[in-house]
């Protein structure tokens, strides 16, 4: 049950009000389990790798790069999308051809795949991070992807998915 920020001033203020500090204490509590949960559909690994990144062809039109490809730095994976630091800005909706180092899935070439940006943030550095959900992702690059999340997966218990 998630509490909206209006309620717990509420509660903090009949907290004052009242001398009732028990009952605030259990709203901050309650409020302080909810927010570190977890809403993600899938398990997101950390992968630290190279990436090269390629504007579909569509997209060329909309998007000018002085590079046809753009080097990032993978920070995470999941079997649905990407994390990402770029030194580029990519807008929301960009469809991206991406080509991941294949040495941490222990293929001799690249993995490659498609994405469209979900979002792209400023970081530290004149970098970006981007988070990138995979369309269009063959079989294969999928079980290499799932292999990779089962051998580093720290959750003892299966994470209950969602359909």
């Amino acid at each position: 049950m998630a509490i909206s920020p209006s309620f717990l001033w509420l509660a903090g203020n009949r907290t004052r009000l009242t001398g009732l500090p028990n009952f605030y204490n259990l709203v901050i509590m309650e409020e302080q389990t909810t927010v570190g949960m977890e809403t993600r559909s899938a398990a997101r690994i950390k992968l630290e790798t190279k990436a090269k990144l390629k504007v579909n062809g569509a997209m060329k039109e909309q998007i000018h790069l002085l590079q046809e490809e753009q080097d990032a730095d993978i920070v995470d994976i999941s079997v649905s999308g990407v994390g990402m630091i770029s030194p580029v800005f990519f807008p929301k909706g960009a469809i991206l051809g991406i080509q991941i180092n294949g040495a941490a899935f222990h293929a001799n070439k690249p993995l490659s795949l498609r994405g469209e940006v979900r979002y792209c943030r400023p970081e530290s550095g004149k970098k970006y991070r981007l988070g990138i959900k995979f369309v269009e992702l063959e079989d294969k690059v999928l079980d290499k992807i799932k292999e990779y999340i089962a051998k580093y997966e720290r959750r003892a218990t299966p994470r209950v998915e969602f359909k």
